[in-house]
């Protein structure tokens, strides 16, 4: 067992005693550098890059990602001395090594597994002592499509008449996903509640894009994301013009009833 020994580059040599004291030759020298310098600089984790899908950019801890591989970005607090490393780890394994650009730094995630992650960042000196950990960063990594969402019937027939111009079209779909609903050359978007609801009004240009007649609703379901589900669609009617005014034929042949015309039957058109 060595005595305690300053940093720095140090050489050891071995050579046999007898018990009269003679000492034989020395062995040949053995190097050894200490360095148990612990590294100072500290190291937050800033954010991801998700660059996948319809939802893009910065993320922060504790988001929703359908990005298997983000960037993850961090800060430099202090100064870094030769041959320190920044080291990634999820949970308690290691990534690998992060790229070094003045105070901050970024590191190419491998692709991660569904579920929810956690990052750290440490800086690593040349002898393998690391410094203090950053606080963890986590993601959730999502990369599973909603299910198709579920349009209730509108207006209770699925025909809109000319009083029923704003109905509701509501359904169900994952909690919290971005609704989408395609209405003539209308699109409107709406969230589903934490219980799964939706529901949006019709307004007067969505009838006017509808028009007169058979009309096909499209419902998208996006989870937070970012994935896009299957669209669901529902075929209503608008009819919201009055029936033109219906006609009389004449009763009896001359509007006049007769003892004998006392079952003449009233008819015409509309």
């Amino acid at each position: 067992t060595t005595p305690g020994i300053l940093n720095g580059a140090h050489s050891f040599v071995a050579r046999v005693v007898d018990q009269a004291g003679n000492e034989g030759g020395e062995s040949e020298a053995y190097a050894v550098t200490v360095d148990a310098t612990v590294p100072v600089a500290r190291l937050a984790v800033t954010g991801a890059v998700d660059d996948f899908g319809t939802i893009t950019g910065i993320l922060d801890s504790g988001a929703v990602t359908n990005d298997v591989a983000p960037v993850l970005t961090g800060s430099i607090n202090g100064l870094l001395s030769d041959g320190d490393v920044i080291r990634i780890y999820e949970g308690g394994r290691a990534l690998g090594v992060a790229t070094v650009e003045g105070a901050t730094w970024s590191f190419q995630l491998p692709t991660l597994s569904e579920g929810t992650l956690s990052f750290s960042a440490v800086v690593e000196g040349a002898g393998g002592n690391q410094g203090v950990f950053s606080d963890a960063f986590s993601l959730e990594v999502d990369t599973t499509r909603p299910d198709l969402p579920v349009i209730r019937t509108v207006a209770d027939d699925d025909i809109v008449s000319s009083s029923e111009q704003s109905a509701a079209i509501s359904g169900t779909a994952e909690v919290g996903a971005s609704i989408e609903i395609s209405i003539g050359d209308n699109v409107r978007t709406v969230t589903a509640d934490a219980s799964g609801n939706w529901t949006y009004s019709l307004q007067a240009d969505d009838i006017s894009a509808i028009g007169e007649g058979e009309e096909t609703i499209g419902v998208t379901a996006t989870d937070a994301a970012g994935n896009v589900g299957p669209t669901a669609v529902r075929s209503i009617t608008v009819d919201t013009l009055a029936p033109s005014m219906p006609e009389i034929a004449l009763i009896a042949g001359d509007d006049i009833l007769n003892a004998s015309e006392s079952s003449a039957v009233i008819s015409g058109s509309a």
